[in-house]
């Protein structure tokens, strides 16, 4: 993980008052039941959950992983318009790259001024928030190479590896990184990539029953 800091203290730009709660909106750019999702958004609640304060959590799912950001992007913005148009938000917290893209789009549109937390980006530069106020967050750093090296080391009779990936920003970043990798190993193991596969065949892969 890489921290990534940015302006002055986040969490004290909005003030709290006694006789108001602070609220937080939880940005997943994926649907419910997604485990990494899940996971982030079962920490983000714990931590939030330990301030000795108390703190209205919303929590917005953006289904891009089923669906393009193309397709949802003006949708959720009509949507969340509508739905806040007369609420207040103190802090927005983002999981993965669309979330992040969508608020950094229209946060002046739909949450002005609102401080930004994000998560769970990939192929982070500081350019990308380059000139935006009130945001921090935390980015990822994968290694790929040694990742398969391991696996390799764990499974040295391993002849094939195959690589599941989406059309998602996450997935078409960490396919780049996987095939700079995979020469690395080409003398060693065969690659197979399973690009973009439906809902069905992704379970079925994940309970052994299809053959490759």
């Amino acid at each position: 993980m890489i921290a990534v800091l940015s302006g002055s203290n986040i969490l004290a730009s909005s003030a709290i008052s006694e006789s108001e709660v602070p609220c937080v909106l939880i940005l997943h750019s994926y649907h419910p039941g997604f485990t990494w999702t899940e996971s982030v958004s079962a920490g983000l609640c714990s931590a939030l959950g330990e301030a000795d304060f108390e703190i209205s959590i919303y929590t917005e799912y953006m289904d891009t992983k089923v669906h393009t950001s193309e397709d949802m992007f003006p949708l959720l913005e009509q949507l969340y318009r509508t739905k806040y148009e007369k609420d207040h938000f103190d802090l927005i917290i983002t999981t993965d790259d669309n979330a992040l893209n969508f608020l950094l789009s229209r946060r002046d549109l739909l949450f002005p001024g609102v401080p930004i937390v994000f998560c769970g980006l990939n192929n982070f530069t500081e350019s990308r928030i380059e000139g935006v106020q009130e945001i921090t967050g935390v980015a990822e750093a994968m290694d790929l190479a040694g990742t398969i090296e391991l696996a390799l080391e764990l499974h040295p009779g391993a002849r094939y590896v195959a690589v599941v990936n989406d059309s998602t920003p996450t997935g078409i970043w960490n396919l780049e990184n996987f095939r700079s990798a995979a020469p690395l190993f080409a003398d060693r193991i065969e690659f197979i990539e399973l690009f973009n596969l439906n809902s069905a065949t992704r379970c079925l892969l994940t309970r052994g029953r299809v053959n490759l």
